[in-house]
């Protein structure tokens, strides 16, 4: 039998039980420099394949509902080369019951369903790829390359759903001291200290903290606070990076609201990020700032880009297609949000979240959260692309 041959890369295979998993999986590592293989069914099918690689670095397989990932190993070991490292995905076990895994030749067991992020972790542990990245970075920056996006309207349903949806501690962040409006998007009247709370960030600790929060709702805190235009504050970005610290080593989550007139700040903050949610529109401005973010970002390999359409009004004929963006900034646009003014007006009058609807708005953000927090969404569009063809009929 003919063996397929690669290049010195590390090679990593996988055997998902969702399509949405194995797309996910083939996203995260395109452009990395890695081999990758995927396989979707049934994993002995896949095993048949990569046994017939000449060198696999890791193989992944999630275990269906009922098998024991003990009499999985034994069947799989014995046809792996010596190096190649073993991940299994499966329902929870006990301790001892990892430990026999150990024993058994498998390199680690992760449970429940698939976690990209943690995947990707652990994958790293036993390839070269990424291992300079920062792992334990547990923060979401929701960054508007220009005004007028619905930046802070996004973070505020990131937060709701990392919070209510996905039960993660969560902090959410306003960088704009003046006109920030996080607070407005979460129903919320009351504001936080956080102009305080960057004078002292040398003095952090919990009680600090506690003081100058607001807490919105279970699992979520917000941080935000509404000065007068007036009044000035010696920042330089590195109290909002001591501020980031704190976060990623006290909530399960940290999300912040940035735009691109804060790149100082939001270069400390990109150290204690994992994901950062490119939003804008379709206008060549936005392009433009669109691009100069990119740029930006390729200083941290360990932040993860999510780029997202939000529909808004147009206002020029100077507007590209999606497809348009796509090609001139030679990017994949990966989530197109529809206009949903209306809803979210008639939210907001009624003192709800109009991410708790069943609209196509909210569709679009809750696979935006999902992807956040390493799980796999569904791509598909749940609005008619007739909307995005730049006014061209």
């Amino acid at each position: 039998m003919s063996t397929i041959q690669r290049n010195t890369a590390s090679t990593l295979a996988a055997c998902f039980l969702n399509e949405n998993d194995g797309l996910t999986f083939e996203r995260r590592y395109q452009g990395s420099g890695l081999q990758t293989y995927c396989h979707v069914g049934d994993w002995q099918q896949g095993l048949d394949k990569f046994v017939q690689l000449a060198n696999l670095d890791v193989l992944i397989v999630q275990v269906k509902s009922g098998e024991k990932a003990n009499a999985v190993t034994k069947l799989i070991k014995p046809r792996l080369q010596p190096k190649t490292h073993l991940i299994l995905i499966g329902e929870m076990i006990d301790v001892s019951g990892y430990r026999q895994l150990l024993s058994l030749g498998c390199s680690d067991y992760l449970t429940g369903d698939v976690e990209h992020d943690q995947l990707s972790h652990a994958i790293a542990g036993f390839t070269q790829h990424e291992s300079h990245q920062n792992h334990d970075a547990r923060g979401v920056l929701v960054w508007g390359v220009k005004g007028g996006v619905g930046s802070t309207t996004l973070t505020a349903a990131l937060a709701h759903l990392f919070a209510k949806e996905h039960h993660r501690y969560t902090l959410a962040v306003d960088t704009n001291l003046y006109t920030g409006n996080l607070g407005f998007a979460l129903n919320e009247d009351n504001h936080g200290q956080l102009s305080s709370l960057l004078t002292y960030v040398d003095e952090l600790d919990d009680l600090l903290v506690k003081r100058s929060i607001v807490n919105v709702q279970e699992n979520l805190s917000l941080l935000n606070d509404s000065l007068d235009i007036n009044q000035t504050l010696p920042l330089d970005g590195s109290q909002f990076g001591a501020l980031a610290q704190f976060a990623n080593d006290h909530y399960s989550m940290h999300l912040w609201d940035g735009n691109t007139g804060q790149y100082n700040d939001l270069t400390a903050i990109l150290a204690y990020t994992k994901v950062c949610v490119l939003v804008c529109d379709l206008s060549m401005s936005s392009a433009r700032a669109l691009a100069k973010a990119l740029s930006h970002l390729e200083h941290y390999p360990h932040v993860r880009p999510l780029i997202a359409i939000n529909a808004t009004r147009k206002k020029t004929h100077h507007w590209f297609t999606i497809e348009e963006l796509e090609q001139s900034l030679n990017v994949k646009v990966d989530y197109q949000i529809p206009f949903a003014d209306s809803l979210l007006i008639k939210a907001h009058e009624q003192g709800e979240m109009a991410i708790t609807s069943n609209s196509s708005w909210a569709k679009a953000v809750h696979n935006v959260a999902a992807d956040c927090l390493g799980l796999a969404v569904n791509r598909k569009r749940f609005f008619s692309p007739k909307a995005w063809l730049g006014g061209k009929s």
